[in-house]
């Protein structure tokens, strides 16, 4: 039939050439078949035809005669063919650069059912670019695109659901479409899906746990997170807050701890930590007067920025209204912190720190310095009879989760000490979480995460002389 002239037989036959299907591949053959099928009118072979005027597969580039051929095809409402025609308005193809031209050719093709061109809406109504910002209808272009099997698509939708931006937040749905791009190869993809399905866990695993009381031990939470409202040159730590949200509710649900029994402070001063913990000149704080002696079981959660001294010599905490360029006069040394715990007559003292001390963070650095080298602080050693958990070493950078929503740390401490750290290949399966456990667990995951996502190094320290 294309012998005789048939411009759909002729079209088919040239889409064979053009990609070697059932005959060896010829561009030349298809060229000139699509140029006879297009002459007489075959939607898809003037699409094509003017694709080929793009520059694809060895046709010379015109775009003036692209442009006439993707229009004879978009008049048609040939879908593809609009789609072309948006990008050529989008990069000035041979035409004038024009935002709106090409989002009212877009806008067609969508409307037509061009996946790309779904997605490319879709970007542009979450991006706001040319057209007022709507996240409904980003989501609307987005999981049209995705029922058709576009992977960004469905990564995007997949993570709206997950946010509930533009639609009603649902967790099994953003784990059936974010599963659907991974399964395609879609790397981001992967990682919020492995991401979402281990905060699922977490959640029931905290369920699960049975709230075995424990009135007599107690704990200090601080959250240090809003630096810059004291307008001191100190970046903020986002996740602080949540992270020691979630450190109080796994002290409560997983430990048995009385909610009255624990010192929870966001955002804690230099006054208010020294309350707590005391100071160089009496370690009389609050924790210690709620101590039972050697019956209390400590705990001690701090997130929040450290600091380097300025030659390094020592370590700092440092309180919310802290001064970048008076960090020695106005942080609370890590040295007094280990001396006055180390008075307190518990029965065990856990110390968790989700913070680091070479000066630098990953808002940006909070000592003042005229480079950005870091400094190697010397820590003080472990007292007897206290666990020290920190989330990397004194030269190291401590990472957050990429929508920083927690610290890498902080999460993957809480997973770990949740069950998770019992697991092979980490642990022996036997119930418990041994400290080895929890060291491995934190290598397979914080320690990779981190060199993943941001491409640096981060090793948590167990260090424990508890006898």
């Amino acid at each position: 039939m294309a012998e005789q002239g048939h411009a759909g037989a002729q079209s088919y036959l040239a889409s064979m050439y053009q990609m070697g299907l059932a005959v060896p591949k010829d561009l030349e053959k298809a060229f000139l078949l699509y140029s006879s099928a297009a002459q007489k009118g075959d939607v898809l072979a003037q699409s094509r035809l003017g694709r080929l005027f793009l520059g694809d597969q060895g046709v010379a580039r015109d775009y003036a005669v692209a442009m006439e051929w993707l229009r004879k095809a978009a008049d048609r409402n040939h879908a593809a063919s609009q789609h072309h025609i948006a990008v050529m308005y989008d990069r000035g193809w041979g035409v004038a650069k024009d935002r709106q031209e090409a989002l009212k050719w877009t806008q067609k093709a969508a409307i037509g059912g061009h996946f790309p061109a779904q997605y490319n809406l879709g970007l542009a109504y979450m991006r706001g670019d040319g057209i007022a910002a709507d996240m409904r209808m980003a989501a609307k272009w987005f999981s049209e695109a995705a029922t058709q099997g576009h992977d960004w698509s469905q990564f995007n939708i997949g993570y709206l659901y997950a946010t509930g931006d533009g639609v009603e937040q649902d967790e099994t749905k953003a784990l059936e479409w974010l599963g659907k791009a991974a399964a395609q190869g879609h790397k981001d993809a992967a990682v919020r899906l492995e991401d979402l399905r281990n905060r699922r866990r977490w959640r029931a695993r905290k369920a699960k746990v049975k709230n075995i009381a424990r009135p007599d031990d107690f704990a200090v939470v601080i959250g240090n997170g809003n630096y810059k409202k004291y307008g001191k040159d100190i970046p903020n730590v986002v996740p602080a807050h949540a992270d020691a949200d979630a450190f109080e509710a796994w002290l409560i649900k997983s430990r048995g701890l009385r909610k009255g029994n624990i010192i929870f402070l966001k955002d804690a001063t230099s006054a208010q930590i020294e309350s707590v913990f005391g100071n160089e000149r009496s370690h009389k704080g609050q924790l210690f007067n709620w101590t039972k002696p050697n019956i209390s079981n400590i705990y001690v959660y701090y997130a929040g920025h450290g600091a380097p001294a300025s030659d390094g010599s020592s370590a700092f905490l440092v309180p919310i209204d802290a001064s970048a360029s008076s960090i020695e006069l106005t942080g609370y040394p890590l040295t007094t912190l280990y001396e006055n715990l180390k008075k307190i007559p518990a029965k065990s003292i856990t110390l968790v720190l989700e913070s680091c001390f070479s000066g630098a963070s990953q808002g940006g650095y909070v000592i003042n310095r005229t480079s950005g080298i870091l400094v190697t602080p010397k820590l003080p050693r472990a007292p007897r009879n206290i666990t020290i958990i920190s989330a990397g070493k004194a030269d190291q950078v401590a990472s957050w989760d990429q929508d920083d929503s927690h610290s890498l740390f902080t999460k993957y401490f809480l997973l770990g000490m949740g069950g998770e750290a019992d697991k092979s290949p980490h642990g022996n399966g036997d119930g418990k979480v041994a400290y080895a456990e929890l060291a491995k667990y934190l290598d397979g995951t914080m320690t990779y995460y981190a060199r993943r996502y941001y491409g640096r190094d981060q090793n948590a320290q167990i260090v424990t002389t508890a006898q």
